[in-house]
């Protein structure tokens, strides 16, 4: 190996000193600076269905396909924030879904009252006069996640992404789990003194479905006023919805979804209207 070789080596050890390699040296470590250089784009196909309260039903139903593309989903603070960009001199390679992306997204709400209480009389109007059903129901794909590597082997103090292997799918070979969202063997650490080649928000997280649901009985007590019993249920089907991704893939639990939603809850209320 040649001196040249043997010092452009030693300057990129995992060990080695940032100050040699730094276009200006002399600065070290204590200068600030700001860029404007961020940029963001969307793009959506939006559909709404309405239906009009009339014959005692009325519902609103939007659907959205879209994706939102950035280099980072904050406040475009400038090159200065390290840490969350493998190079600061390459920041464009951290284009990507935003950190918020959710491809699809469905949202159906309703309204519905039972009609044949009106015709009855007496006690039996008391019991089957006044039922109301509403429902908000919502179904979207899982926001992305980025691939991280515990060391740093570029040694230039950006995000540490591993590299990834050829062959190798991300995906489980028994498929996704909640104790293994992706396979961590399809990915490696990269050489000394190269960045991963893994991008940002590369892995797709798992979608959310929450239904809730309501059933009203009022109860009329004058022309203006009446008495409004509420059962209301949340996340009524009880559908486990986990986040929490752990993304390093050489970490202690790769893959792992460490967090879930609220799960099941049911109150009830009386309210009086006037």
């Amino acid at each position: 190996m040649t001196r040249a070789r043997a010092a452009t080596a030693r300057c990129r050890a995992p060990t080695s000193a940032w100050d040699p390699r730094r276009p200006r040296p002399f600065l070290g470590n204590d200068l600030t600076y700001w860029c404007s250089c961020g940029s963001s784009s969307y793009h959506s196909l939006q559909t709404k269905l309405e239906k009009r309260f009339s014959n005692n039903l009325s519902f609103l139903t939007a659907y959205t396909f879209g994706k939102s593309i950035d280099e980072q989903s904050q406040a475009s603070l400038g090159f200065n924030n390290s840490s969350s960009v493998r190079s600061e001199y390459n920041y464009r390679q951290e284009k990507g879904p935003s950190d918020y992306n959710q491809a699809h997204r469905f949202v159906a709400s309703y309204t519905y009252e039972l009609p044949f209480g009106r015709r009855l009389k007496g006690a039996a109007k008391i019991l089957g006069d006044g039922w109301q059903f509403i429902g908000i129901h919502s179904f979207t794909t899982g926001t992305p996640y980025t691939i991280h590597a515990r060391t740093d082997f570029s040694n230039a103090g950006g995000d540490a992404r591993p590299d990834a292997v050829p062959g190798v799918s991300v995906t489980p070979p028994g498929g996704q789990s909640r104790q293994q969202w992706f396979n961590p063997a399809a990915f490696t650490n990269p050489r000394d003194g190269q960045f991963g080649n893994v991008g940002r928000n590369t892995l797709t997280g798992p979608g959310n479905i929450t239904i809730d649901f309501s059933i009203f009985k009022n109860f009329s007590l004058s022309e203006r006023a009446r008495i409004q019993f509420r059962s209301e249920f949340f996340n009524m089907i009880n559908h486990p919805n986990f986040g929490g991704l752990s993304t390093t893939y050489d970490g202690s639990n790769p893959g792992e979804l460490t967090t879930a939603g609220t799960s099941r809850q049911v109150q009830f209320a009386l309210k009086f209207l006037f």
